[in-house]
Protein backbone atom coordinates (compact mmCIF):
# COMPACT_ATOMS: atom_id res chain seq x y z
CA UNK A 1 0.00 0.00 0.00
CA UNK A 2 0.97 3.64 -0.64
CA UNK A 3 -1.95 5.70 1.11
CA UNK A 4 -3.69 5.13 4.03
CA UNK A 5 -7.12 5.92 4.06
CA UNK A 6 -8.78 7.82 6.99
CA UNK A 7 -12.51 9.45 7.38
CA UNK A 8 -13.26 11.71 10.13
CA UNK A 9 -16.28 13.10 9.97
CA UNK A 10 -17.05 15.03 6.69
CA UNK A 11 -13.21 14.67 6.07
CA UNK A 12 -11.49 11.88 4.09
CA UNK A 13 -7.90 12.15 4.68
CA UNK A 14 -5.44 10.47 2.23
CA UNK A 15 -1.39 10.37 3.23
CA UNK A 16 0.82 9.43 1.49
CA UNK A 17 2.97 6.44 2.98
CA UNK A 18 6.34 6.78 0.80
CA UNK A 19 9.34 8.63 2.74
CA UNK A 20 11.76 6.29 1.38
CA UNK A 21 11.28 8.05 -2.26
CA UNK A 22 10.08 11.31 -0.78
CA UNK A 23 6.57 10.42 -1.40
CA UNK A 24 6.99 10.33 -5.10
CA UNK A 25 4.06 8.49 -7.14
CA UNK A 26 4.59 5.61 -8.82
CA UNK A 27 1.89 4.76 -11.44
CA UNK A 28 0.52 2.14 -8.60
CA UNK A 29 0.40 4.91 -6.16
CA UNK A 30 -1.65 7.22 -8.90
CA UNK A 31 -4.36 3.93 -9.54
CA UNK A 32 -4.18 3.71 -5.50
CA UNK A 33 -4.75 7.15 -4.63
CA UNK A 34 -7.50 7.39 -7.80
CA UNK A 35 -9.34 4.60 -6.28
CA UNK A 36 -9.49 6.51 -2.43
CA UNK A 37 -11.22 9.47 -4.87
CA UNK A 38 -13.50 7.62 -6.68
CA UNK A 39 -15.29 6.66 -3.44
CA UNK A 40 -14.93 10.33 -1.97
CA UNK A 41 -16.82 11.28 -4.87
CA UNK A 42 -19.60 8.47 -4.37
CA UNK A 43 -19.63 9.71 -0.61
CA UNK A 44 -22.74 12.48 -0.45
CA UNK A 45 -21.66 12.93 3.54
CA UNK A 46 -17.90 13.62 2.42
CA UNK A 47 -17.31 17.39 2.04
CA UNK A 48 -13.52 17.74 1.49
CA UNK A 49 -10.01 15.23 1.04
CA UNK A 50 -6.83 16.29 2.75
CA UNK A 51 -3.52 14.42 1.28
CA UNK A 52 -0.36 15.14 4.09
CA UNK A 53 2.45 12.97 3.55
CA UNK A 54 4.44 10.74 5.98
CA UNK A 55 7.76 13.01 6.98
Amino acid sequence: MYTRKVVEGQELIITITRPDVLNGLNPAAHHERARHFDGFEANCDLRVAIIPADA
